[in-house]
């Protein structure tokens, strides 16, 4: 009987034990997820890295990709990107500024894409939040815009004022014959041309187009990017490092756009797109 007894005790203290385990593990598992249990930030790029020279935003860099957010959830308040050029040395300093977002239009082939100023990005944990931002010097953005672009369009409005009369007299009206309207078009396009070459031979305009060259940052060879990230009440930051290689032909074919900045800021409307140059991203240093 006494070892019956004995037995029934110590059955209800393992069952009492049990339960208690089965009560505190979740919150000994809450407690090392919270406290023990370290944010990791995979950061997955996409495509290819965009590289521009346009307005507004002068020289810039568009990264996108995936971040994954494992063991917590992240939100990341700030992304600056530190670009070395390793031939010269030179370091830049970008900070994210514009937010895009690419949709494909099925059945036309076609992509749109929308813009925004770019907010934090807040990533659940153990899951994937996508980024698609675009890096700029805020100096040359706020050069370029308002300073240089209020300007050239003052000026560009005063010679379109003093010259649009006589420009119209010289072509005269728009004939509605179909042959004739299509060579008054032709010389109406040749006198805007040749009324928009000689502004920009002006010497403002010429001293306007200096300063734009100056914000050209993409000379050939290979680039070091570093990617850093503030995470909400993290104090550590995260960082990803990639590289990238631009060609001459890819120098080429950004100064190309320096004329259309220029009609761009004037307020001219411009047809079509600036060229952009797509290098591969390369394994950086870790």
């Amino acid at each position: 009987m006494e070892t019956s007894t004995t037995g029934t005790a110590w059955t209800a203290i393992a069952a009492l034990v049990i339960s208690g385990i089965a009560l505190v593990q979740p919150w000994a598992i809450g407690a090392y997820n919270r406290f023990f249990r370290r944010r990791q930030l995979t950061f997955i790029p996409s495509g290819r890295v965009e590289i521009g020279f346009a307005f507004p935003f002068a020289s810039h860099i568009t990264l996108k990709g995936a971040i994954y957010s494992k063991n917590r959830s992240s939100l990341v308040r700030g992304m600056v990107l530190s670009i070395t050029h390793e031939d010269s040395g030179a370091t830049r300093i970008l900070r994210a500024h514009v937010a895009r977002d690419a949709k494909l239009i099925f059945g036309t082939g076609g992509i749109t894409t929308s813009s925004e100023i770019w907010a934090p990005i807040y990533i659940q944990k153990d899951d994937v939040g996508s980024y698609y931002v675009t890096f700029v010097n805020f100096e040359h953005f706020t050069e370029m815009n308002p300073r240089l672009a209020s300007r050239m369009a003052e000026l560009w409005n005063n010679e379109l004022a003093g010259k649009v009369l006589d420009m119209i007299k010289a072509v005269g009206p728009k004939p509605s014959e179909a042959l004739e309207a299509m060579i008054w078009t032709a010389k109406a396009k040749a006198a805007t041309d040749q009324m928009q070459s000689a502004f920009f031979s002006l010497a403002e305009p010429v001293r306007i187009a200096s300063d734009i060259d100056s914000m050209f940052a993409w000379p050939p060879g290979m680039y070091r990017i570093t990617l850093d990230c503030e995470v909400e009440g993290d104090a550590r930051g995260y960082q990803e490092k990639w590289r990238f290689r631009l060609t001459e032909s890819d120098e080429t074919s950004l100064k190309a756009n320096r004329d259309r900045i220029l009609r761009e800021l004037s307020g001219i409307q411009v047809q079509g797109f600036p060229t952009f140059v797509y290098p591969d991203y390369l394994a950086g240093e870790q």
